[in-house]
Order: C-alpha cells, then structure tokens, then sequence
C-alpha cells in the first residue's frame, strides 16, 4: 500500500480496570494406502483430562472480556517404531494417527504456511501448526505438536483435522511419542494466548522480557534488506567508515541508538547473481574490506553492542576441515556443537549480543538429511540457542518457519523472530502489517517478541511504519542513509536515553478483524501497572485492495510477496474499500464502562462508552505522540514526545 494506507492511533485509557483471570484448563498407518490398522494397537491416543492452570491463562486479558479455557493433551505412542515408511512427498504423511473430529460450529480457520516468516492463510494447508478454527461467534479450537516440531504435520479438512508424521521422515524409533495440545476459548488473541501459556508451563519457564536485550531495549540503527546501507555505503568510504557516520550524525541530531545490526555483508561469501543474493558464507568472520580496522575496533568506536547476521554455508567451507557438515542442495549444513561453540565465542569477543541466524527456511528443505528424523531441525535450533547461551548471548530467528519458532521453546534466550517479508520502502503495506500482527500473535504466545523488520524514517508511510514497529513491542529498527532520517518520526519511539517504549504485548489484530468487514485493520494492545491503571492502545490502518491510491506497484508486490497459489486476500480479509470506523470498546477490547480516549491526530480527549465512531482519514501528516496514561494522582502525562516538544 502506498503512504496513505494510514494509522489513526487512539489511546483509550481506562479509568479503573480489573484483570480478568482465565483459568485454562486442557490412527492409521499411511504408509501403505488402504492399510487397517487394529484400534487396539499402541496407536491409540492417551487423553489428559481437561484441568485448569494456576492463575491468568496469560499475562494480560486480550480481546474478549472473562475469558476461559479448557486444554487437552492427546498423546500417540509408537512402541515399536516405524522404518522404511517416507512417502517421497513432505505432504504425503509417512503415518497418519486417529484424526481430531471438531465441532461444526468451527466454519473459518487460520494457519501457518509452512514457509518462511510464518505467513497466516484462512484455507486448510498441510501446517506445522498452531491449527487456529473458530466459528462466526469466536469460539475457538487450537491445535498444535507439543515436541517433535519436525516431524509432525497437521491439516483441517472435512470436519476434522489430521495428525500425521511428515513423508520425508524414514523412519521413528521404538518409544516414540507424539503429544498434541488442544486448546478450546473465546477469542482468537485470547485463546492463542492461553495455547502459548500451557506450551511454556510444559516447558516450565516465561515468555522473554520485553527488555530482554540491546536489541528489545533500544532503538536500533540496521543494515538488513531493505536498508538504505544494505550492501552500499557512502561513496568513497567503506561499511567501517559509513556507519561510524550514521552514528556521529545521529550523536549531532538527537537521536539515540542503542545497538547497530550488521547484515550479510560483512563476512566473505560465494558470489551470486545479485549483492543480496551471494552464496553461502564461506567463514563467519569480518572482511578486512569492510571493517579495515577490525570488527572489535568498529566495536568499539562506535560504542553500542551489535546484532550479526548469518546465513547458510557454502559447500567448501573451510569450517569441513575441523567440523563436521553434511551435503545439502548447494550448502554444507553444520551439525557439530563445538562449531556453534566455536562462532559465539569468537561473537562475544567482537562485541555481538545478538546472533541473527537467517535462511533457517532454506536450509530445511535445502538439506534433505533435517527431514529423515524427527528431530534433527530442532537440533540445528538448539546447537544454535545453547551456544550462544554459553556466553550470554541472545539470539533471533530469520527466515524462520513455525518449527524453528516451536523448537525455541527449549530456549529462552531465543528473544525474537521475524514475522515479516523483507522491508521494501513505500510499497504495498498488505503485504506486510496484517501478516505480521496476525504471526506475532503466535509467536508472543510461545514466548519470543515478533519483528518487522527495519524501517526508513523518510519513507512516505513513516509514521505508520514506527507505530506499527513500536506496538509490536519488539524490536525497533531505523535504516535511513545519512541526511535522511527523521527525528520527528523516530523520537516518539523512545526515550532521551534510547530506551524502546514499549507496551505489556505486541499489538494484535482485534478478533472481527478475521470476519469478513470493511474495516481499517485495527490492532490493540495496553499497558498495565498495578497500583497505577492500566492503558489501551488502539491502531487502526487504511488498507483497501481498491483504494485510490492503491498503485500498480504495490499490487505487483504483493503477487510476488505471496506464494503464487496463495494470494495475498487469503492471508487477510482485505476489503476492497474501508467503510466501517466504528470502534466498539467491548467487543473489540474488552472493555466495559466509560474510558477517555487521546487522539493523538486531533490532540483532543474525550470520554467514551460502549461503541463510537473513528474520524475517518486519508492521510498521516503529524507526529504522532501514542502513549498517554492517567494516573490518580498526577492526571494526563505524555509519556512518550518528539524530542523538540
């Protein structure tokens, strides 16, 4: 969408509001078409009875007032094992267990593509999960693996949704045990939330702070596609020499920063047809072209500790010498701990605090060795996350698919994903907000903070681009070349000292927003402190397939953004035009009684109950200032600015 497909932000702030705790409480062989199998076989599914979880079924209530929840966990035993059963085909199951009959109440559904960035589509595909099914009243049902995230494939279809091993899989050894959670709610946010909490209480820890690292904590200045300085500089002057500038300049202006990210183009690679588009790393170490005086120089000039890219390896990487990889189509595949001991030492020694491990996609289905056992691609998680714990590093994941995010469940110092296609300025934003709300969802649930990417400043939809970055809770990314940033968009971001404002969970979209409507996108979040009152936040985006201003470029982007098969309208329900701006405060947050609410456009608060109107907009042209809290003693107090306020 181009730079009117606009925010409209209203903080709706509650007077007194009480948290609403929500208790939570809870084959066929295919190998061989046409085969019986006997119902008494050790195939059959072990039920854990439906109970309730100590406390809220999350940290905060989410769309829909007093929720409650019931969980089951199915589990499916194979005593003996299975051998020779791969299929040839990923989506032809190597073994199928007793499918889940689901009420037919449950007539839309969402789920994860399996493919980079996790992008969410509303017709049945083959998943790694979370199965998300709902009715027309939101009612909900998600279904999900709870272990063996490689392995396990689910797909709704015909009133039921299928449990089944994935068919490049050759074989499972004797013991093996595959565990489903069921998850039963009101509300989608709500219910993925109480999903993503009875995943983490199994694995008996919390979701990662907001502030986990420099990177959650801090305005960031990143270098990853998209970025003006992705694979460019200043003329004349190298990586080293460009970014040291980007700093000073920022120094002279104002603006902040707390961490530099690094993209794949500081470390040597074989050629490819494009910058962007090298092929695999050759060593995970910087080139003196790039940083002439040494990365831990740079690191030091520069004074803020750093985000690192990585991608895949290159067929004859030296690293074969000392460790051991296997053949993948085009790349050697790392599969010896002490080579992931080996790069996070020498990362804590560059002054590195986050490990960006990219293509993770690429490299599941370009190494055919991670799909002949169950759990290998967790283990390429796992060598990666408990390397870099071993020297206090944090790590995100790119290019991920929701295996990878599932497997950082072991993991917590795995603190954020991306959920978002690579940044392209001022083109088509369906193609980017409502995928990412809708992905972040599942990814808080399950712990790690979901990011969109980096942003230009001087982009035409700046504003919308840093709102919808700042609510997301996650990371918060500026790539303008120098000259161009701009402080009156960045500013309102943060704090003087840098730090990210930041919201108690990332925006999600409001529950009507998977109905059919004609609705800007809205997504909510809040803030909550106990003893003080609690804040909501509401986002409204002007997305329409037939907006004026829609241009042939975004739609062409958005064709290319998608699988081909799956276009972008069956991601989201994107209306063709935008007629409805009613916003109403229990439906769609939750909330009941009068509230005040700032919009920040106008400048102007006023009190509101029940449902009200939106103003409709066209266009962003003012600084937004977003936070604002009451507080009992000291009233309004803007909580967040623009630096020359």
């Amino acid at each position: 969408m181009i730079a009117d497909s606009i925010v409209r932000a209203w903080v709706a702030t509650a007077l007194a509001t009480t948290l609403t705790a929500a208790a939570c409480g809870a084959s066929t062989h295919a190998g061989d078409p046409g085969i019986r199998e006997d119902a008494a076989t050790s195939d059959a599914p072990s039920e854990v009875p439906p109970d309730g979880l100590d406390g809220p079924a999350g940290d905060i209530p989410t769309d829909v007032a007093s929720p409650g929840f019931v969980h089951r966990v199915l589990t499916f035993r194979l005593d003996e094992g299975l051998a020779g059963i791969a299929t040839g085909d990923f989506e032809t199951p190597s073994h199928e267990f007793e499918p889940l009959a689901v009420d037919s109440k449950y007539t839309n559904l969402l789920n994860l593509h399996m493919a980079a960035f996790l992008p969410p589509y509303r017709v049945p595909l083959w998943t790694w999960g979370p199965v998300v099914l709902y009715s027309d009243d939101l009612d909900v049902l998600v279904v999900s693996p709870m272990d063996h995230f490689h392995a396990a494939i689910l797909k709704p279809e015909d009133g039921k949704v299928r449990l089944a091993l994935q068919g490049d899989l050759q074989s499972v050894p004797a013991g093996y045990a595959q565990r489903y959670l069921v998850v039963e709610g009101r509300g989608i946010g709500a219910t993925l939330t109480a999903w993503g909490d009875r995943l983490l209480q199994d694995r008996g820890r919390s979701r990662a702070d907001r502030y986990a690292d420099a990177g959650l904590s801090t305005l960031g200045y990143w270098t990853d596609n998209g970025a003006y300085y992705y694979y460019r500089t200043e003329e004349g002057r190298t990586f080293e020499e460009t970014l040291l500038a980007v700093k000073a300049e920022a120094d002279a202006i104002g603006i902040p920063y707390g961490h530099f990210q690094i993209d794949s183009w500081w470390y040597p690679k074989r050629p490819g047809s494009t910058p962007g588009a090298n092929g695999g790393t050759i060593a995970w170490e910087p080139m003196d072209s790039v940083f002439p005086s040494g990365l831990p120089a740079f690191r030091a000039a520069l004074g803020l500790p750093l985000v690192a890219h990585n991608r895949w390896y290159a067929p004859d990487t030296p690293y074969r010498e000392r460790f051991q990889f296997v053949d993948g189509d085009g790349m050697a595949f790392p599969v010896d701990p002490a080579f992931f001991a080996e790069l996070m030492a020498n990362a804590k020694a560059w002054g590195i605090e986050t490990y960006e491990q990219d293509w993770f996609s690429r490299q599941w289905w370009g190494v055919p060795w991670q799909r002949q056992a169950p759990d290998r691609g967790s283990e390429f998680v796992d060598h990666i996350a408990s390397a870099a714990a071993a020297e206090g590093l944090t790590v995100q994941l790119c290019m991920a698919e929701a295996a990878q995010l599932l497997s950082a469940l072991d993991h917590p110092n795995v603190t954020t994903i991306r959920t978002s296609i690579d940044y392209a300025p001022d083109l088509s934003k369906e193609s980017y907000w409502p995928q990412f709300t809708t992905a972040g969802m599942v990814a808080w649930a399950v712990g790690v903070w979901p990011f969109k990417d980096n942003f230009q400043s001087a982009e035409r939809a700046g504003l919308s681009e840093a709102l919808v970055a700042t609510l997301s809770g996650g990371i918060v990314g500026v790539s303008d070349g120098l000259g161009r940033t701009k402080p009156e968009v960045v500013m309102p971001t943060c704090r003087a000292d840098g730090v990210v404002l930041k919201p108690d969970r990332p925006a999600f979209p409001v529950d009507r927003m998977f109905l059919p409507h004609r609705r800007p996108w809205t997504a909510a979040t809040f803030s909550d402190r106990p003893g003080v009152g609690r804040w909501d936040y509401l986002a409204a985006y002007l997305i329409a397939s037939e907006h004026e201003e829609r241009t042939d470029a975004d739609r062409l982007w958005a064709m290319f953004s998608t699988d081909t098969d799956l276009p972008v309208d069956l991601t989201f329900h994107f209306p063709e035009t935008v007629e409805d701006w009613r916003v109403d405060l229990e439906r769609d947050l939750g909330i009941r009684g009068r509230r005040v609410a700032w919009d920040w456009r106008a400048r102007q608060a006023r009190v509101v109950e029940g449902a009200f109107d939106l103003t409709p907009f066209l266009i962003c042209t003012t600084s937004p200032t977003w936070c604002w809290r009451r507080s009992s003693t000291t009233g309004w107090r803007c909580w967040a600015r623009p630096a020359s306020s």
